[in-house]
């Protein structure tokens, strides 16, 4: 591709000056921290080259980091050489300065760019600072030992402070730290600021002996509870520098140590001083920032799920399965029921009996009885109507799991919840009326009169007895349709269904089996049928027969009184098939029996009652008896 030559050398030579910057900072890091060691110390109070170097290496890429060593063991070498240290003394403090940059960055950068956002990094950063310093100070203070002598300790010491002091400071710097949410005042940050490098310009001033090095702590603190952890650590570079300064120039507390005849006591002092700042600071300000990440994500899952709970059509509620009581509800309780959610909270265990159907109020108990066995995960599901506070009734469909525990581990609470499905079950209900039911009269049709009178066949087996059932055709309903039209023939249909209906009893069944044909179905009581007799006198312990014969008398009375349609009266009889079946029977040979006694009746001259009759009853003759429905 052109120009990717000359971009390739571009990009070769960016590195290399990074690489020669990077190991001039090192060396001048180096020679400056022995220049600013306390007066008559051979030790350095802090070593930042290490922090610098420990920060590169763990930002460089893994293909690259071996260059950025190599720059770094360049510039140490050559800063310990200036400092007076010998070729394989310095080659020896290289190999250790190398060797902890390699160490403790790799293991902060493994991931990436190292971040300091929570405290397991605070941890992870100061172990990489410890076991790298610790790497350092050890080869440092064996070859001292070894080619000078003197105390091994003491040596050992003095390179891993300073060393680590100096991890601590530098490199938090360049890690991803979280952004602070702390609402900061626009002149808090200069405030403290100047008082921060006011304390310690104070504490460390020259002739100042008095042991207040750590009056500058709080002053810390405050940067790092307050304008968060990059201003912290940026705040504690600032006092490291300035400290070292005026120590080295003979201020401050710790400075008395080297005039008193102890000079490494006083940078080991001075170590101890920004170790300690650092591990305050830093800790306090990622504990801070760590906490205030989390309120804030709190926050923000408190605002998501508020907004969800107000946008979901839905009820959630936790209940006491025990009590019935509910523990907390949504707010949109209110649009559901029009309750607000202290009422239903106020209810207590008055909830179920005060605002479920009482005919759902016992499967609704049973449903929250039966939970309590449920696992974690697991769902019962059940449906109720519930009172609004309009006094009326909305059908909801409610999901509830396990929630919470007893001591015995028995589930103490649901969450629950529950949606309107008053209109799903009104649909529900309107399509089971049209699937069995008329739609002129609101009769039952034939598939729910099989279904009625299957059951009712059924209970003869445990009550005994015999169902009637009657086949009725309307005579003269041809005439009504040619001269009336259909709204005349509609209007007589409909009259004659609310006619049947008012002559039975609430176990009976009406149904409407085709255009002008009804069937009655006559479910007989345990002890005998109880009717209407002719002059409005009950008749009690009929036999079926008996019973069939009277209500057919009483059903021929009523439809043969005249419809009036838009002014024009019109009149129509009714002929019958009645057939008794048993336990056992078959409700479609049943049916298909009455209309055979139907249409023998029809053949027989209409308006009457025809009874049919089976060879194998004892009742029965050769041919089925005729009685005139009048």
């Amino acid at each position: 591709m052109i120009g990717s030559p000359s971009l390739a050398a571009g990009s070769r030579v960016r590195e290399a000056a990074a690489r020669l910057s990077l190991a001039l900072v090192v060396f001048g890091l180096g020679v400056t921290s022995v220049a600013l060691a306390p007066q008559g110390s051979d030790v350095a109070a802090w070593w930042p080259a290490a922090g610098v170097a420990v920060g590169a290496v763990a930002l460089s890429a893994d293909d690259r980091r071996w260059r950025v060593l190599a720059a770094v063991a360049a510039g140490s070498f050559l800063a310990n050489l200036l400092g007076g240290r010998s070729l394989v003394l310095a080659g020896c403090f290289t190999a250790g300065n190398t060797l902890e940059a390699a160490v403790a960055g790799f293991w902060l950068g493994r991931a990436g760019r190292p971040a300091l956002v929570t405290l397991r990094d605070g941890c992870r950063l100061l172990a990489a600072a410890a076991v790298g310093a610790t790497l350092a100070g050890g080869i440092a203070a064996l070859s001292v030992w070894s080619l000078q002598g003197g105390s091994l300790w003491l040596n050992w010491f003095s390179v891993l402070a300073a060393h680590s002091a100096a991890v601590l400071v530098l490199v938090p710097l360049v890690m991803r730290v979280a952004p602070s949410v702390v609402q900061i005042r626009r002149w808090e940050t200069p405030v403290q600021w100047t008082m921060a490098m006011a304390t310690v310009a104070v504490v460390f001033a020259p002739g100042q002996r008095l042991p207040v090095a750590f009056v500058a702590i709080p002053v810390l603190v405050w940067a790092g509870l307050r304008l968060g952890v990059r201003a912290a650590s940026a705040q504690l570079l600032s006092v490291a520098v300035l400290a070292t300064v005026l120590t080295a120039g003979g201020g401050g507390p710790f400075a008395q140590a080297a005039r008193a005849g102890a000079p490494n006591t006083a940078a080991i002092m001075l170590q101890l001083f920004l170790l300690t700042c650092a591990l305050v600071v830093l800790a306090l300000a990622v504990t801070l920032s760590q906490r205030e990440v989390a309120l804030a994500a709190l926050a923000d899952s408190v605002a998501f799920h508020d907004a969800v709970l107000a946008a979901s059509p839905d009820l959630i509620y936790v209940v006491d399965v025990v009590t019935g009581a509910s523990v907390w509800a949504s707010r949109n309780v209110a649009a559901t029921l029009g309750y607000s959610v202290e009422q239903i909270q106020d209810l207590g265990s008055d909830l179920v009996a005060t605002i479920v159907h009482p005919e759902d109020a016992s499967g609704l108990r049973a449903a929250n009885d039966s939970a309590r066995e449920l696992a974690d995960g697991e769902v019962v599901q059940v449906r109720y109507r519930a009172r609004d506070s309009a006094g009326g009734y909305a059908w909801l469909s409610r999901h509830a799991t396990p929630f919470a525990r007893d001591a015995r581990g028995r589930v103490s609470q649901l969450l629950a919840v529950a949606r309107d499905i008053t209109d799903t079950v009104e649909l529900e209900q309107q399509l089971l009326q049209a699937a069995l039911h008329d739609p002129l009269t609101g009769l039952p049709n034939r598939r729910l009169l099989a279904d009625r009178l299957d059951a009712a066949i059924k209970r003869t087996a445990r009550s005994g007895g015999q169902v009637a059932v009657l086949f009725c055709d309307l005579d003269g309903f041809k005439q009504v349709n040619d001269t009336g039209g259909h709204a005349a023939g509609d209007a007589v249909l409909t009259v004659t269904a609310t006619r049947l209906q008012a002559l039975l009893r609430p176990p009976d069944t009406v149904a409407r089996v085709g255009g002008d044909e009804f069937v009655v179905v006559l479910d007989p009581p345990q002890f005998g049928f109880v009717v209407e007799g002719d002059a409005g006198v009950p008749i009690a312990g009929l036999d079926a027969l008996s019973a069939a014969e009277a209500v057919a008398r009483r059903i021929a009375v009523a439809l043969r009184e005249p419809v009036v349609v838009a002014g024009v009266s019109h009149v129509v009889t009714v002929s019958m098939g009645l057939v008794l079946a048993d336990a056992g029977d078959d409700p479609d040979a049943t049916l298909r029996s009455a209309d055979t006694a139907l249409y023998r009746a029809k053949a027989l001259g209409k308006d009457r009652l025809q009874i049919f009759a089976q060879p194998d009853r004892s009742q029965s003759s050769a041919l089925p008896a005729v009685h005139p429905a009048g």
